[in-house]
């Protein structure tokens, strides 16, 4: 008879904190800074912070660690559907690969192997996506019902001055998305952008930056 994991008791006794499955980290693998973000992520979302802020040095993989963090969420907890969201298209396509490169897994299978990627290409997002890439302003778009070309160049529009007005019915539910990774998020992609972040209130939410700014540790 094999000895259940956590996650395995959890559902058993049936539970309810999310994130009591949740298997302590191995260090094997990881950087030291890699190691303390998530298992900090962890303890945060643990006591209950619904916002965390991932620092990590150029160079060190933010990205790498943010797959590291998705990979753990979608296996332990409930979280089903993840947004890695982007201000520009070249960030989308190397997060991509990466979620694809990305083998620091159970039986060290790819991560795109085992959940469903998505890069956001059109208006309609498969229903078996765990993880959604996407830049703010195609999300935007989204929610709006507009029609979506897949140009690599029309998302990287120079930053916007004026606060964005979602429409009165946005094109999903406020509740699709049980997590929310901003890659680069001392950027204005929650600022200007900051309603469309606002939108899925159920969703928590991990900032990637190597900068943080004062407006990001204070939205963080």
């Amino acid at each position: 008879m094999s000895i259940p994991t956590p996650y395995e008791l959890v559902k058993r006794l049936g539970i309810i904190d999310w994130f009591a499955g949740l298997p302590t980290l191995q260090k094997k693998g990881l950087r030291d800074c890699q190691y303390e973000a998530v298992t900090e992520l962890e303890k945060s979302f643990r006591s209950g912070q619904n916002r965390a802020l991932m620092v990590l040095a150029t160079g060190a993989g933010k990205t790498y660690t943010a797959c590291l963090a998705a990979y753990r969420l979608l296996s332990y907890t409930p979280m089903q559907r993840i947004l890695f969201l982007v201000d520009r298209n070249n960030l989308g396509k190397q997060a991509e690969g990466e979620f694809g490169t990305f083998r620091l897994t159970e039986n060290g299978d790819a991560f795109n192997t085992i959940f469903t990627v998505t890069r956001l290409k059109s208006a309609n997002i498969p229903s078996d996506s765990n993880v959604v890439i996407s830049t703010i302003q195609r999300l935007f778009s989204l929610l709006k019902g507009e029609e979506i070309a897949d140009d690599d160049k029309a998302d990287d529009e120079p930053d916007i001055e004026e606060d964005v007005v979602l429409p009165s019915n946005p094109n999903l539910p406020h509740d699709f998305f049980d997590l929310i990774i901003i890659d680069e998020c001392h950027r204005s992609i929650y600022k200007s952008w900051k309603q469309v972040l606002e939108y899925f209130d159920t969703a928590r939410l991990i900032g990637l930056t190597a900068t943080p700014i004062p407006e990001t540790k204070a939205f963080f």
